[in-house]
């Protein structure tokens, strides 16, 4: 069964995982100069949590299955990403 749940901070190191096996999945379709290995380092995602991102995860018997990224924005409401792993 898949739950959508909030992230908590031990889902941290699989949220990245999932991030970047994705990005790799979308590589040559992703802009040339808007890639790089890893596509998001620990830095940077420790900064969108700090800019406001809040993760929610897909969880299917107990294993983190994918990622899903909010961001209100006010005037646009909420940024939206979503992942998911290959």
């Amino acid at each position: 069964m898949i739950v959508i749940r909030q992230s908590v901070e031990d889902d941290f190191a699989t949220i990245l995982t999932i991030i970047n096996d994705a990005a790799r999945v979308y590589r040559g379709v992703i802009p040339a100069d808007r890639w790089h290995e890893p596509y998001m380092s620990t830095d940077e995602l420790k900064g969108e949590i700090a800019n406001g991102v809040v993760f929610r995860v897909a969880e299917n018997d107990g294993r983190l299955s994918g990622v899903m990224g909010i961001q209100d924005k006010s005037e646009v409401r909420a940024l939206l990403e979503s992942t998911e792993p290959a």
